[in-house]
């Protein structure tokens, strides 16, 4: 149930990133504007549910030559962020940004970020879970 409720609200957050970009589309189809893939506590290894969706996000990039994505990272406050070295969003974006460059897609098209806290999902629920925070967002775009 947990579950269920983080993705609908991760589904709505979509819908209206949808709604305010006016991204063109790419040969008749609407590139899509956002994913996100979800990690297990204090960890880089995504969880097995993300793995069709960065599948997903690979082709859709890999048959739109002229689309990109950015890799934009993040923790959770209950998350143990690592030293300034190795940091725990870094990890994640470069492990998102290392899976889409084994599933064929060049690397110059892929910008990797990392926010930390500074754009948390959790304080904008009813009831906090963590769980949302730990996430990359991927958002694509025209090149």
């Amino acid at each position: 149930m947990l579950n269920f409720m983080r993705r609908s609200v991760v589904f709505g957050i979509v819908l209206l990133v949808s709604a305010c970009s006016q991204l063109p589309d790419v040969r008749n189809r609407d590139v899509p504007t956002a994913m996100f893939l979800f990690f297990e506590k204090d960890s880089d290894k995504f969880q097995p549910d993300s793995e069709p969706l960065l599948a997903e996000a690979a082709a859709f990039l890999t048959q739109y030559d002229n689309t990109a994505v950015k890799i934009v990272s993040h923790i959770a406050k209950d998350e143990n962020p690592g030293t300034d070295a190795d940091q725990l969003d870094r990890r994640r974006s470069i492990a998102v940004m290392n899976a889409l460059v084994a599933l064929g897609v060049q690397q110059a098209r892929i910008k990797a970020s990392e926010v930390g806290l500074k754009e948390s999902l959790v304080e904008q629920t009813a009831e906090p879970d963590h769980s949302i925070d730990r996430r990359v967002d991927l958002l694509f775009g025209i090149m």
